[in-house]
């Protein structure tokens, strides 16, 4: 038995202000979609990624709530609490934002836009295999990145009441995360230069290709093998 595949995943440069412009709202309630990104209040991005909130206030007591679509077109809801003089990431990624919302006044000026952090879509494993190996090897194939491969032992079918429309999905695994919790290869994480690593009798859900820095091109080629 065996499942090759191969993702390939490139950003485009950060633009911290891509979805909102700086501002400060004195109360909560929506904040203005006019950044580069964006076209008739609706921000899209380049790729499927996450969005970040800047502060240049201490806005640890307020809630951003980020509203938008997944890759497939699905509804997505993600919320973020503020930071202290520093930014916040979503932990899904959006390819468009509709909404920024803010549970009350701010500190100091936020911006909304793009970091350098994306993943690919997660690639299945049969972790039902008696004999159980996987194989990973990424390749930077222009410019420069930096990756991490994550792995979950969550369902990623399992979308949950807040990123998707009901009714959810079938999921195996009824009890894990929503999104799913995403964990570090052993050596394949924080990578600059291609590499390859194995995942030797440890059965795990999926797997992805995550960059956390640069526009260069990366691509992941996996193959699992072993006896049903």
């Amino acid at each position: 038995m065996s499942n090759p595949s191969v993702v390939s995943l490139q950003l485009a440069a950060l633009v911290a202000n891509g979805i909102c412009l700086s501002q400060t709202p004195g109360a909560a309630g929506d904040l203005t979609i006019a950044g580069s990104l964006a076209t008739g209040g609706v921000a899209t991005l380049d790729v499927p990624r996450r969005v970040a909130v800047s502060s240049t206030g201490n806005d640890a007591a307020v809630v951003f709530t980020i509203t938008g679509t997944n890759a497939n077109g699905s509804p997505v809801v993600a919320t973020v609490t503020g930071a202290n003089v520093s930014t916040v990431q979503t932990a899904v990624d959006f390819k468009t934002v509709t909404r920024v919302q803010t549970s009350a006044a701010t500190v100091g000026a936020i911006t909304v836009g793009t970091n350098g952090v994306a993943s690919s879509p997660w690639v299945l494993d049969n972790h039902l295999a008696t004999v159980w190996a996987l194989s990973v090897a990424v390749s930077i194939v222009s410019g420069a990145v930096t990756y991490t491969v994550e792995h979950t032992y969550d369902d990623p079918n399992d979308i949950g009441p807040t990123l998707t429309a009901m009714p959810e999905q079938f999921a195996l695994t009824p009890a894990g995360y929503v999104p799913p919790l995403a964990w570090p290869h052993g050596t394949l994480q924080g990578k600059s230069t291609s590499g390859e690593g194995t995942y030797a009798d440890q059965p795990i859900m999926a797997h992805r290709l995550t960059i956390t820095a640069g526009t260069g091109r990366a691509v992941m080629q996996s193959i699992q093998a072993g006896i049903d």
